[in-house]
């Protein structure tokens, strides 16, 4: 009788301390009101921030939810931890090993894979810094031209089997924008230019630079006495293959390999024709590639 009784309470604590988990874990999930509450209760900043990173969170960080935690005394630090929160739960699938890649990439650009860390590098966006056609333009047709970028050498360099991501995401400076430039707020800018966002790998080209004088350079187009076309060259174009990772995330690779020399990603939208006389306004002086050196 003993034994029964013993053995039924221990079935009881068990039982109970179940229920207090659930409950506990039901309870652990904070909202905009809970952060309102907590900090009309004049508990820290720094304790909220911290119960941020630790719950489960569902924020409301529209600009209507905004404006109502300022109106109840929300501190910018712990609203910009809201965000920062809302967005690395909205890049969550549910496959451990997609939500783990997905913690590697905290803002957009192209990034590579180290292959004896495994630790992701993003590429420096690089200006490029002159313009040159390799003969005189004449009357007579229209001579090949070139974009260069200073220096023979790229900062990072990688190996012939290289994995490149490319993480996209909207804002004005991140990879999306249209000529890779910081400042694209101009739509009219780009409604002249005809050159719309980026949005997959498909909208970059990887080209093989040539080396002139202390320079890389790469054909970017033709110039005659008429104005200026665009077109990258197809014999600098190098292949490769990508894989949809993620939402906004996709894998880049060479199948063949890549062989040595200089290279970089450039947005195929700045191979345009710049003959209208307002586009032109807009010139590729200020034009970023990524570039990279394969050893």
């Amino acid at each position: 009788m003993k034994y029964n009784l013993t053995k039924f309470k221990l079935l009881t604590f068990i039982l109970v301390a179940q229920f207090h988990l659930v409950a506990f874990s039901q309870s652990d999930v904070i909202d905009n009101k809970t952060v309102i509450n907590l900090t009309k209760k004049k508990v820290q900043e720094s304790i909220i921030v911290s119960k941020i990173r630790s719950a489960t969170c569902l924020f409301d960080v529209s600009t209507d939810g905004l404006i109502n935690l300022k109106e109840n005394g929300v501190s910018d630090g712990v609203i910009q931890e809201m965000i920062t929160k809302s967005k690395s739960s909205s890049k969550k699938t549910g496959k451990k090993e997609i939500d783990d890649l997905l913690t590697k990439f905290e803002e957009s650009g192209i990034y590579f894979k180290d292959e004896d860390t495994g630790e992701m590098t993003k590429l420096d966006a690089t200006p490029t810094t002159g313009q040159r056609s390799n003969t005189p333009v004449t009357v007579y047709g229209s001579k090949k031209s070139k974009l260069q970028i200073a220096g023979v050498r790229a900062n990072y360099i990688v190996k012939s089997a290289v994995e490149f991501y490319l993480f996209f995401e909207s804002s004005n400076s991140s990879l999306n924008s249209s000529q890779n430039k910081e400042d694209q707020t101009n739509t009219f800018n780009i409604f002249l230019t005809k050159n719309p966002e980026a949005v997959s790998p498909n909208d970059f080209l990887v080209i093989k630079c040539a080396i002139k004088g202390k320079t890389r350079e790469f054909q970017s187009g033709s110039v005659s006495m008429f104005g200026e076309k665009g077109g990258v060259s197809g014999k600098q174009v190098v292949d490769f293959q990508y894989k949809k990772i993620a939402k906004n995330l996709y894998k880049l690779t060479f199948p063949d390999g890549i062989e040595p020399g200089q290279y970089i990603f450039y947005y195929a939208g700045n191979s345009r024709d710049t003959q209208n006389p307002y586009a032109a306004m807009y010139s590729k002086e200020t034009i970023k590639v990524y570039d990279f050196d394969v050893k």
